[in-house]
């Protein structure tokens, strides 16, 4: 005859303890699918007055991007500069993730930039103008130890001769690709042989 063991008393306890965590939604910053930047503000010519959009007068001649829209500079005014600013949000999440594409130079030059209390805490370039594809890419910046604090997206085109554009800002738990580093010269040291400039 086979013998039952007792199970211990404290069994049912652990397992009724033991919690799975699941990851955190993401949460949309700003996706440009509206006719307007909404609480973004563009200062300058370079954005104009709203997203590109597909079958708008401003016809976008990119590819990579989500939806129907972005925020890019104007076509055919590539000399036209200025800036892109979000309003203040909290930062929840450990990553922020986004599509860009342009010109490669210096991020406060033609590039993305996050803001806390004013200053420059990450930035990336954007990938290649001259890629054939004109495909948006990801950049992924790791914000986990800026958790709690407020923050801005500045989207930078100060080029005469260069262009942007942006899409798809996400916080997430989960990165897209390998995180830009920001160093000493505000240079980015993804890739740095593209970023003009700088020196890692």
């Amino acid at each position: 005859m086979v013998r039952k063991r007792n199970m211990p008393f404290w069994l049912p306890v652990l397992v009724l303890g033991c919690t799975v965590s699941a990851a955190e939604p993401d949460i949309t910053l700003a996706d440009f699918e509206g006719n307007d930047f909404g609480a973004w503000k563009a200062e300058g010519g370079a954005f104009g007055a709203g997203p590109l959009r597909d079958g708008s007068p401003r016809p976008i001649k990119l590819s990579g991007f989500a939806g129907k829209g972005l925020a890019g500079s104007v076509p055919g005014k590539e000399t036209a500069m200025g800036t892109l600013l979000s309003p203040k949000f909290k930062i929840e999440r450990k990553f922020i993730n986004f599509l860009v594409w342009g010109e490669r130079n210096l991020p406060a030059t033609v590039g993305v930039e996050l803001l806390v209390d004013g200053r420059v805490v990450r930035a990336a370039g954007a990938t290649e103008m001259f890629d054939p594809t004109r495909m948006l890419h990801w950049r992924t910046w790791d914000v986990g130890e800026l958790a709690g604090r407020a923050a801005r997206i500045r989207v930078n085109d100060k080029s005469a001769t260069g262009a942007i554009a942006v899409d798809q800002f996400t916080q997430s738990d989960a990165q897209k690709t390998a995180p830009s580093v920001l160093n000493a010269m505000h240079c980015v040291a993804l890739r740095p042989e593209l970023d003009a400039g700088c020196s890692v």
